[in-house]
């Protein structure tokens, strides 16, 4: 049988087959070609007035004028797009920015240097770019947000865009009432998780518990759903339902809630008596703390207590509004500096002082901080503390010291701006040192699951502050604050390890919570020391002595509890030991490292080579990387050529990259003898790829 093509037909196909990768080629060269970078000024500039203004106030009240840097203000915008928008690529450029989406380019100029007003005109055509050729989620008004987010970032870490969403939930937080239904939520190893449920809200009454997990709001699963979107998604109008799904631990079936949002009101100042003292926690500062203060010292005089002393708990307290803060501190005070606020170039703006005729000027006062005390709550300590009025025990507050004011902007947004900064009775800075109080407290918890998992925590964690926000670039100039020495007492103490849900509800069970009894034994020093700092700061050493030996006996038994020998013994020789340090996965196999969202074990063994014992000997790790900074390994009595090893749980989040971290190990003994060790290099792998995904 013969072909029906003809060598014609062949022949043209044959030529079409060869030419066809010319063809592609042509066309892929004459593509690429036009896709070289062309000029966006052709662009229109888009209406820019919510940006304008918000560069006018910065310009005119920022606090530090000459640290206002418009390059670092164009590079954190289109930063934070390029961080939202996968595609996008800003490059820096001699002339201005080229930025590319896929196989669209662009170049928009940018004077040199650049200067606030050449802002607008640049984001504009940025966002511009992005109206043309993005196709993605996020709209153009989030598009916006995202790129002012950045322009304020740059400033400081107090300093901030909010858009509107945003903002309506800064409002409801300063005026302390919203519909919703009365739940603490955080995000727990990756899941959005109750901490505790209010009492008397909707989710108390429905049976909602501590540790739920919630995994479904309406038609939502809360997969890679964040903590400001929840919050967003459970509020709402009063009256209003919602439908939220849980898990359990315990219970195979999720749970299914359908509940009614109420008015949910925040009450800021929780109250109540002791033997003969009475404890007043103050959660916030916002609208109506003054008389929710007032009102609880009423109801304890109206229900026959009048306390011979006050404990002022500020720990957690992250502040909120300045006048109520100094109300408070005035309750007080007689006379003195409450605080001063400084401007641009250090000129006095306000400077609040103490007014007579209030109740609590000779009632005796002892102030409970910590590391989350922030903001109005170090004014209200600082005052009590530099003007000689209350003695201040706990761990070092965490240092903002800056005064933010908030600008209403057209489009519902707002711009929150740092404008000031306050300094504290004897002209004393709070800004990146904070306030150390007299008594500094270090909590030892000491603990053992129902897996055999041994946790100690003996020593005082390196915690972040303000000055840790910071960019490093910032706090190594010569500007950066001398930092505070030590409190000049300390004492550590036995930490029963209290409820994460009693701290978020304000529940005051105060079943161990030594920082109170600690204050109760100051405000009962003979003669009324209490109600003078210097007085009692006299009479406190002895004090601290004797509660000391107690609290160090009950760390002792603890530990020995463990199996871990924490006795002392003298001081001889110089014993000399080596270190081993090791990774393990969760069955205890040694690895080189661990990958993104495994659990393992971080295991170190000293060998004791000399002929004399270490004592109470532990080692503490160092990183740049929190995740394996200040964990503790607890080896107690080594004797001489032996050996003691301890192990402490890993879990890497699912979201860390590869990389190598490098960790100190930091020794500590009864008599200061350490062994050496050399860095160490925590290898984080990635998970292997899969050949296929699909989302």
């Amino acid at each position: 049988m013969t072909s029906s093509k003809s060598p014609l037909k062949i022949l043209v196909k044959k030529v079409t087959w060869l030419t066809a990768p010319l063809i592609v080629a042509t066309s892929l060269a004459v593509h690429v070609k036009t896709t070289e970078p062309v000029s966006l000024e052709s662009i229109p500039i888009k209406d820019t007035k919510v940006m304008t203004r918000a560069l006018h106030f910065i310009e005119k009240n920022y606090v530090d004028p000459q640290s206002i840097n418009p390059l670092r203000m164009l590079k954190l915008a289109s930063g934070d797009l390029e961080r939202s928008i996968a595609p996008l690529i800003v490059r820096e450029r001699e002339k201005g920015l080229e930025v590319s989406m896929g196989e669209k380019k662009g170049s928009i100029p940018v004077s040199n240097p650049v200067t606030l007003d050449d802002l607008p005109t640049v984001l504009s055509r940025l966002l511009g770019f992005l109206d043309l050729f993005y196709e993605g989620r996020l709209d153009e008004r989030e598009r916006f947000h995202l790129a002012m987010s950045g322009l304020v970032e740059a400033l400081d870490p107090h300093s901030n865009y909010l858009p509107p969403k945003v903002y309506n939930e800064f409002k409801i937080g300063t005026k302390g009432n919203f519909g919703g239904l009365g739940i603490v939520i955080g995000i727990r190893d990756g899941d959005l998780t109750v901490i505790a449920p209010l009492e008397g809200t909707p989710a108390f009454e429905a049976g909602v518990k501590a540790k739920d997990k919630i995994v479904q709001i309406e038609e939502e699963s809360t997969i890679n759903m964040g903590l400001t979107e929840a919050v967003e998604r459970l509020r709402g109008p009063v009256g209003s339902r919602v439908t939220v799904v849980i898990n359990r631990a315990g219970i195979a079936a999720p749970l299914t809630f359908n509940l009614t949002r109420a008015l949910i009101r925040i009450q800021s100042v929780g109250g109540r008596t002791l033997e003969k003292f009475a404890l007043l926690k103050l959660k916030n500062f916002q609208e109506d703390t003054v008389d929710q203060f007032k009102k609880t010292l009423r109801n304890f005089r109206a229900g026959g207590v009048k306390p011979a002393g006050l404990i002022l708990d500020l720990r957690n307290n992250p502040g909120g509004l300045l006048d109520q803060a100094i109300a408070v501190a005035d309750y007080f005070l007689k006379k003195g500096t409450i605080v001063k606020t400084v401007g641009a170039h250090e000129e006095t703006l306000e400077l609040e002082e103490a007014r007579p005729g209030d109740e609590g000027e000779n009632l005796p006062v002892v102030v409970l901080v910590n590391e989350g005390s922030a903001s109005a709550s170090e004014i209200v300590a600082g005052a009590l503390q530099f003007n000689d009025r209350a003695v201040v025990i706990g761990n070092r507050t965490f240092g903002k010291g800056s005064v933010q004011t908030v600008y209403d902007l057209k489009d519902g947004s707002a711009l929150k701006l740092t404008i000031a900064k306050y300094l504290t009775a004897k002209d004393r800075q709070v800004q990146s040192i904070g306030i150390n109080p007299d008594i500094g407290l270090i909590p030892a918890t000491i603990t053992e699951d129902d897996k055999g998992v041994k946790r100690v925590d003996l020593f005082e964690d390196v915690k972040k502050r303000e000055l840790d926000l910071q960019e490093e670039e910032d706090a190594e100039t010569e500007h950066k604050p001398a930092d505070l020495p030590s409190s000049p007492f300390q004492m550590s103490y036995l930490e029963s390890g209290k409820k994460e849900e009693e701290e978020a509800t304000g529940r005051m069970e105060l079943k161990d919570d030594f920082p109170v009894h600690l204050a109760e034994r100051i405000l009962e020093l003979p003669n009324g020391a209490a109600s003078d700092r210097q007085t009692a700061l006299q009479e406190i050493p002895a004090l601290l002595r004797e509660l000391g030996e107690v609290e160090k006996g009950k760390i002792r038994d603890s530990i020995n509890q463990l199996g871990v020998d924490w006795s002392e013994g003298e001081k001889k020789g110089k014993p000399a030991g080596s270190v081993t340090i090791e990774v393990l996965d969760e069955k205890d196999n040694p690895r080189q490292g661990l990958s993104a969202g495994e659990s393992g074990f971080l295991r170190v063994t000293v060998v004791n080579r000399s002929n004399q014992p270490f004592y109470q000997l532990a080692a503490v790790t160092k990183s740049e990387d929190p995740l394996f900074a200040n964990l503790e390994f607890p080896f107690g009595k080594v004797e001489p050529q032996g050996k003691k090893e301890w192990k402490t749980p890993l879990k890497m989040p699912d979201f860390i990259h590869r990389r190598s971290i490098p960790v100190d190990l930091e020794f500590r003994e009864q008599h200061g003898r350490f062994p050496k060790s050399a860095p160490f290099f925590m290898q984080i792998e990635e998970p292997a790829t899969p050949f296929f995904t699909y989302s």
